[in-house]
């Protein structure tokens, strides 16, 4: 079964995500997602001074955070 969030993330090749690439995703902005990642809602890896989000954790947190329109 398709979802809303699944048809997101399809067109992602990459098995992990910059803060960049997953912002202009989910039309947020870098600060926010790092935000997240800061605030422990999201997962990230940090190898360096960037940040790299796995393509599986971030869809976790998208249905975690979806919520259908009724």
């Amino acid at each position: 079964m398709t979802t809303p969030v699944t048809e997101l993330f399809a067109r992602i090749e990459a098995d992990v995500l910059t803060v960049d690439e997953l912002a202009d995703l989910l039309r947020f902005t870098p600060e926010s997602i790092k935000k997240l990642i800061r605030s422990g809602e999201l997962p990230a890896l940090q190898p360096g001074r960037a940040y790299r989000i796995l393509k599986t954790d971030a869809i976790a947190f998208v249905e975690r955070s979806y919520s259908p329109a009724r």
